[in-house]
């Protein structure tokens, strides 16, 4: 873990990965607002080639240096323990991180002990409002071993003694829209991305990040979830189609649960 402030780094060079942490996977601009229209510029659809890996050696310099002004203009609408997969614009390129926002009180413990250790992509059609919902979960563990994901308890759905002696595991899931063009090429250039892709965790007020880098694995089943959720999509007739925003709230997503 690499934070920005406070809290000493783990190492200087480049950030590797921990050595049991599952890595390479996705998340992406949830649309509430939509996708980054409001930063990032319009783009074209990410192309076959594989983009530019992150450059990472510092907060002040690039490619983290972008991340700053990126976070800043964005933190505010990303729900807390949501994970997503943004398109950061570096220069003249976008490259795609996975952001968790994170309450404050929390934030030093997953900027030094939380690892993601499965991902997962679905896609899925409530019963009451037919739309398609691409689901991403990523389940988080400490391996320290400490409670993590106690700010907001109320969101827990899992309440029992067993999910309390799991407490130190956590399980986030967010909902992309498969017809949402921001949120295919942020999934797309997260799949296709070289290593190391990036995980930012963010403190709920935007007073500290800090970064882990995995080992990208090629995440097949990402756009196999995405293509087939888009053709169910198009295969529902018009004048029964729902809207992403009803059948997410269907689904109950964003939640958080223990595993």
């Amino acid at each position: 873990m690499h934070p920005d402030k406070p809290g000493p780094p783990l190492g200087a060079g480049p950030p590797r990965p921990p050595r049991d942490a599952i890595s390479g996977f996705p998340d992406a601009i949830l649309g509430f607002p939509d996708a980054c229209s409001s930063v990032v510029p319009r783009r074209r659809r990410v192309p076959a080639t594989r983009p530019d890996p992150w450059r990472v050696t510092d907060w002040e310099q690039p490619d983290l240096s972008y991340v700053r002004p990126f976070v800043s203009a964005r933190y505010r609408s990303w729900p807390l323990y949501s994970p997503r997969i943004e398109l950061v614009p570096c220069g003249e390129k976008s490259k795609a991180a996975l952001f968790v926002r994170i309450p404050g009180g929390e934030f030093p413990q997953w900027s030094r002990s939380v690892v993601p250790r499965r991902w997962e992509w679905r896609w899925l059609e409530p019963r009451n409002h037919p739309y398609v919902v691409l689901r991403l979960t990523v389940d988080f563990e400490d391996v320290s071993g400490t409670p993590i994901g106690l700010g907001v308890p109320s969101r827990l759905s899992n309440t029992t003694l067993e999910g309390f002696r799991h407490a130190h595991q956590l399980r986030c899931a967010t909902p992309f829209d498969p017809e949402n063009r921001g949120h295919r090429e942020a999934i797309e250039a997260w799949v296709t991305a070289p290593s190391p892709v990036l995980m930012i965790f963010v403190d709920e007020n935007d007073r500290a990040r800090a970064f882990v880098s995995l080992d990208q694995e090629h995440d097949g089943g990402a756009l196999g979830q995405l293509e087939e959720g888009r053709r169910h999509l198009n295969g529902i007739p018009a004048n029964r189609r729902s809207t992403f925003a009803a059948a997410a709230e269907e689904l109950g997503l964003p939640w958080i649960d223990r595993w």
